[in-house]
């Protein structure tokens, strides 16, 4: 395992506070309203799109520091995280469970730009624990929201 930058694991450690706030409001406690529970369900799902798409906008931009050139395939599927987020936004009794799938497919791209050696050596091992945080609190959330 390669060591993350301290500040990148700090701020993307926090990144994760959405996710578990939905996902911990899914088992109704005494404490938490209907309607917060409602708030915190549709910003967790509002922010996981806004997260995948950022993500994919990592992976342009990995592209564009290529030392030998942006490959044109991955150029390309550095702009389907934000369609495939835009779409699950639109599709309102599947989204979490939409927007899980589309972590686990960035995912598998992240790995396919490490082999291709254009993500930094550290990328997935911050990655991995941080997508499936994100992938298991958006299913809590999604069969709970959309059940």
């Amino acid at each position: 395992m390669h060591k993350i930058p301290k500040v990148i694991k700090i701020i993307s450690s926090l990144g994760v506070l959405p996710f578990l706030l939905g996902a911990i409001a899914t088992f109704k406690l005494s404490f938490i309203t209907p309607d917060l529970i409602t708030f915190l369900h549709n910003i967790s799902i509002l922010y996981g799109a806004l997260i995948l798409s950022f993500l994919g906008g990592c992976l342009f931009s990995f592209e564009c520091l290529n030392q030998s050139g942006p490959n044109i395939l991955r150029s390309w599927a550095a702009i389907l995280p934000t369609l495939w987020a835009l779409i699950a936004l639109q599709i309102n009794n599947f989204s979490a469970s939409i927007l899980a799938i589309g972590f686990l497919i960035v995912y598998e791209f992240d790995r396919r730009a490490k082999s291709a050696r254009i993500v930094p050596d550290w990328w997935l091992s911050l990655r991995l624990p941080l997508t499936a945080i994100v992938i298991l609190s958006l299913s809590i959330i999604g069969f709970y929201h959309e059940g």
